[in-house]
């Protein structure tokens, strides 16, 4: 099965431009206050962001190393995965950012980004503290 490269360029070029949108659109939530949807939004356009980084991977094992169509595939498969977005969105040689790749893998920014959008309870339990986006501030 042949790849069509002008098509995942264009995929690529689509995810990034969405990744920018989201992140303005993220800008003027948190210049009206509204803090949770701002995080929210935030974090979603740093996993399209990953997302393209997942991409340009993809079209180098594609044209340059000539992996298999199934590997790609699989490879495909996991720019669904919010935490694998989430890390490739975030290069971990740079020393600031290790904290932030922490919290990643441990899975704290997809629950950070979860309470920032849901009521819920902490632990799925009854008698757990309640948990709201309403009292997440700046």
């Amino acid at each position: 099965m042949k790849i069509n490269r002008d098509k995942i360029e264009k995929f690529q070029l689509l995810t990034f431009q969405n990744s920018i949108r989201l992140y303005f659109d993220a800008i003027k939530l948190f210049r009206l206050k509204s803090y949770p949807s701002a995080y929210y939004l935030s974090t979603i356009a740093l996993e399209e962001l990953g997302k393209t980084v997942m991409i340009d991977n993809l079209l180098w094992y594609a044209f340059t190393e000539r992996h298999e169509t199934a590997l790609l595939q699989k490879y495909l498969e996991t720019m669904y995965l919010h935490k694998s977005k989430q890390i490739h969105s975030v290069r971990d040689e740079f020393p600031k950012y290790r904290k932030l790749l922490e919290k990643i893998e441990e899975g704290q920014i997809d629950i950070e980004k979860q309470n920032s959008l849901y009521v819920g309870l902490t632990k799925r339990s009854i008698k757990g503290k309640i948990l709201t986006p309403l009292n997440i501030d700046r």
